[in-house]
Protein backbone atom coordinates (compact mmCIF):
# COMPACT_ATOMS: atom_id res chain seq x y z
CA UNK A 1 0.00 0.00 0.00
CA UNK A 2 0.95 3.14 -1.03
CA UNK A 3 0.01 6.51 0.93
CA UNK A 4 -0.02 10.13 -0.08
CA UNK A 5 -0.55 13.36 1.96
CA UNK A 6 -1.78 16.43 0.57
CA UNK A 7 -2.59 19.56 2.38
CA UNK A 8 -5.74 21.44 0.72
CA UNK A 9 -7.19 25.06 1.52
CA UNK A 10 -10.62 26.59 1.03
CA UNK A 11 -9.58 30.39 0.80
CA UNK A 12 -13.09 32.39 0.17
CA UNK A 13 -13.15 36.10 0.43
CA UNK A 14 -9.83 36.74 -1.60
CA UNK A 15 -9.66 38.03 -5.02
CA UNK A 16 -8.16 36.17 -8.08
CA UNK A 17 -4.96 38.26 -7.87
CA UNK A 18 -4.62 37.88 -3.72
CA UNK A 19 -5.05 34.20 -4.52
CA UNK A 20 -2.01 34.04 -7.00
CA UNK A 21 0.20 36.18 -5.19
CA UNK A 22 -0.29 34.12 -1.85
CA UNK A 23 -0.68 30.48 -3.36
CA UNK A 24 3.48 30.56 -3.50
CA UNK A 25 4.77 32.73 -0.42
CA UNK A 26 1.89 31.57 1.81
CA UNK A 27 0.45 28.85 1.41
CA UNK A 28 3.58 26.52 0.04
CA UNK A 29 7.23 26.39 -0.20
CA UNK A 30 7.90 26.33 -3.53
CA UNK A 31 11.19 24.58 -3.15
CA UNK A 32 9.60 21.15 -1.45
CA UNK A 33 5.93 21.65 -2.12
CA UNK A 34 3.67 21.06 -5.64
CA UNK A 35 0.66 23.48 -6.08
CA UNK A 36 -2.14 21.73 -7.89
CA UNK A 37 -4.91 22.98 -9.01
CA UNK A 38 -8.21 21.26 -8.40
CA UNK A 39 -8.50 19.15 -11.77
CA UNK A 40 -4.76 17.80 -11.37
CA UNK A 41 -5.92 16.88 -7.40
CA UNK A 42 -8.99 15.02 -9.23
CA UNK A 43 -6.70 13.45 -11.64
CA UNK A 44 -3.56 12.06 -9.34
CA UNK A 45 -6.11 10.72 -6.58
CA UNK A 46 -8.75 8.85 -8.89
CA UNK A 47 -9.02 5.21 -8.72
CA UNK A 48 -7.50 5.80 -4.80
CA UNK A 49 -8.95 5.71 -1.61
CA UNK A 50 -9.16 8.95 -0.50
CA UNK A 51 -10.64 10.28 3.33
CA UNK A 52 -10.02 13.87 4.57
CA UNK A 53 -9.82 15.33 7.81
CA UNK A 54 -9.98 18.98 9.98
CA UNK A 55 -10.31 20.41 13.08
CA UNK A 56 -13.61 20.12 14.63
CA UNK A 57 -15.74 22.95 14.45
CA UNK A 58 -14.93 25.75 17.03
CA UNK A 59 -11.41 24.20 17.58
CA UNK A 60 -8.45 26.41 17.76
CA UNK A 61 -6.30 25.95 14.84
CA UNK A 62 -2.91 27.36 14.73
CA UNK A 63 -2.32 27.30 11.27
CA UNK A 64 -5.26 28.83 10.39
CA UNK A 65 -4.51 31.76 12.92
CA UNK A 66 -1.03 31.92 11.14
CA UNK A 67 -2.55 31.64 7.70
CA UNK A 68 -4.98 34.38 8.47
CA UNK A 69 -2.74 36.71 10.03
CA UNK A 70 0.03 36.55 7.06
CA UNK A 71 -3.13 37.64 4.67
CA UNK A 72 -4.03 40.06 6.67
CA UNK A 73 -0.23 41.35 6.41
CA UNK A 74 -0.30 40.72 2.68
CA UNK A 75 -3.80 41.84 2.03
CA UNK A 76 -4.64 44.89 4.63
CA UNK A 77 -7.84 42.78 5.15
CA UNK A 78 -9.77 40.50 7.59
CA UNK A 79 -12.77 39.47 4.99
CA UNK A 80 -11.97 36.23 3.81
CA UNK A 81 -11.97 32.91 5.64
CA UNK A 82 -9.58 29.86 5.61
CA UNK A 83 -10.41 25.79 6.24
CA UNK A 84 -7.49 23.50 6.07
CA UNK A 85 -7.76 19.70 5.13
CA UNK A 86 -5.81 17.17 5.49
CA UNK A 87 -6.29 14.62 2.71
CA UNK A 88 -5.01 10.98 2.74
CA UNK A 89 -4.52 8.81 -0.22
CA UNK A 90 -4.24 5.11 -0.12
CA UNK A 91 -3.26 3.35 -3.25
CA UNK A 92 -3.86 -0.25 -3.61
CA UNK A 93 -6.77 -2.75 -2.24
CA UNK A 94 -8.08 -1.22 1.03
CA UNK A 95 -11.44 -2.57 2.53
CA UNK A 96 -13.44 -0.57 5.01
CA UNK A 97 -12.77 -2.25 8.33
CA UNK A 98 -8.69 -1.30 7.18
CA UNK A 99 -9.70 1.82 6.02
CA UNK A 100 -11.72 2.47 9.04
CA UNK A 101 -8.55 0.99 11.27
CA UNK A 102 -6.66 3.91 9.59
CA UNK A 103 -8.58 6.38 9.80
CA UNK A 104 -8.86 5.93 13.65
CA UNK A 105 -5.32 5.57 13.91
CA UNK A 106 -4.85 8.96 12.20
CA UNK A 107 -7.37 10.96 13.85
CA UNK A 108 -7.69 11.83 17.56
CA UNK A 109 -11.48 12.50 17.81
CA UNK A 110 -10.91 15.54 20.52
CA UNK A 111 -9.84 17.82 17.89
CA UNK A 112 -10.11 16.24 14.67
CA UNK A 113 -12.60 14.66 12.42
CA UNK A 114 -12.95 12.86 9.32
CA UNK A 115 -14.99 14.41 6.60
CA UNK A 116 -16.46 13.56 3.22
Amino acid sequence: MKAKIYVRYLLSGLTDNERTIALPTIFAELPVDNILTPDDFIQQTDQKTVFHIESLPGQYDNQVDALQQCLMLQTGRDDFSIRIFTTITLDGDINSNQLHIIQNWLVNPMEKQVVP
